[in-house]
């Protein structure tokens, strides 16, 4: 199983030509695989909330994206985090407080034996978790 990273779904929603290693690999995989956290979920609807308050088109452009690809789309397949990932969580970001959401993600990960698909697999460097990253494969 995939937990896709909130940089992944960006990605996905309007993907460049850098993009393409990306789109190849996601087009290879079975939707029944692929999850989001709860935490990417928060991380879209701050910056769509945020963006409605600079750009109301494109806010709501984006919202649209959000509840019909992201919220629909996944629907089934959202993980939300729980006690034992607040465990998990507090351990992770003690070691490296720098990121907390960072930490709640990896935590999803290392509590549901998930793997991390993200552009940034420097910011896990410190968490023994299986990351992906689609752009280098």
């Amino acid at each position: 199983m995939f937990l896709l990273d909130t940089s992944v779904l960006s990605a996905l929603r309007s993907p460049t030509e850098f993009d393409v290693k990306l789109v190849d690999w996601a087009n290879q995989q079975q939707v029944y695989n692929l999850y989001i956290s709860s935490i990417s979920v928060l991380e879209l609807k701050l910056a769509i909330l945020q963006k409605r308050k600079t750009n109301a088109a494109q806010g709501e452009l984006l919202n649209t994206w959000f509840q019909k690809q992201v919220l629909q789309g996944f629907k089934g397949r959202i993980v939300a985090f729980d006690a034992e990932m607040a465990e998990y969580c507090a351990a992770l970001h003690v070691a490296n407080p720098k990121y907390e959401r960072d930490a709640m993600i990896a935590a999803t990960c290392l509590a549901n034996n998930m793997t991390l698909v993200t552009r940034s697999p420097a910011d896990y460097k410190h968490i023994k978790i299986h990351i992906i990253n689609p752009w280098e494969a």
